[in-house]
This record gives structure tokens, C-alpha cells and sequence, in this order.
């Protein structure tokens, strides 16, 4: 008998996504951070149209397992996608930025908002 897991996998690859996301949805419940379960539930995302929930979710599996190709790849080739249909209206902005140099990114962050920034 298959794992949850690669049953969740083989009901992605069948179209079957809401099942895949319930069984995910369990998994979670006893593991919150398993970057496996984590990065199927950005593919599902991304095949749902949820480009947010999508690259939430392959940012956590980045943060959680920086030397996965395959997550990281999906990434950026989601992000890709985002830069090419909305050519500079997609604001890349570090969290780590904004920690190291509030002011410069928060101007950065104003600016790509159409806003300035005023003291």
C-alpha cells in the first residue's frame, strides 16, 4: 500500500487536486513543516491558478531545504511566469533587505507601489 504521501502524488498526477489537498491537509495536521508535503501543496496551487499560495508555499520549502533543485526550479519558474505576464508591476523584495536597510527598502518598497516616501 502506498504511502499517504505518494498517494497524494498519484492523485495530482491524475487531476485529482482537491483529494491530493485533503490528504495533504492531514499530513500537515502531524507534520506542519514537511517541505515534501509543503511543495505538492504549491504545485496544487500553481495548477489551481493560486499564484500566491504557490509561491508561499516553495518559499517555505526553500527556507526549510535550501539544496532542493526541484523546489527552488518551480520557483523561479513561477516567478518567471509572474515577470513576463505583468512585466514591472512584480516587486522582487527581501525580507533580509528590509532588516539590514529599513529605510533604503522601505523607499524601494514605496516606490514600487507607485507611493514616495515622505518624513
Amino acid at each position: 500500500m502506498p504511502s499517504p504521501l505518494t498517494k497524494a502524488i498519484e492523485l495530482v498526477n491524475s487531476g485529482q487536486r482537491e483529494a491530493a489537498r485533503k490528504i495533504c491537509d492531514t499530513l500537515q495536521q502531524t507534520d506542519a513543516n514537511n517541505p515534501e508535503v509543503v511543495h505538492l501543496l504549491g504545485v496544487i496551487a500553481a495548477q489551481d491558478n493560486q499564484p500566491e499560495l504557490a509561491i508561499d508555499a516553495f518559499e517555505r520549502v526553500i527556507s526549510m531545504r535550501a539544496d532542493w533543485p526541484e523546489a527552488l526550479c518551480q520557483y523561479q519558474r513561477l516567478m518567471g511566469h509572474w515577470h513576463n505576464t505583468l512585466p514591472q508591476r512584480v516587486l522582487d523584495f527581501s525580507y533580509e533587505h528590509l532588516i539590514a536597510a529599513p529605510e533604503e527598502a522601505t523607499r524601494q518598497l514605496l516606490d514600487g507601489c507607485g507611493n514616495s516616501w515622505r518624513r
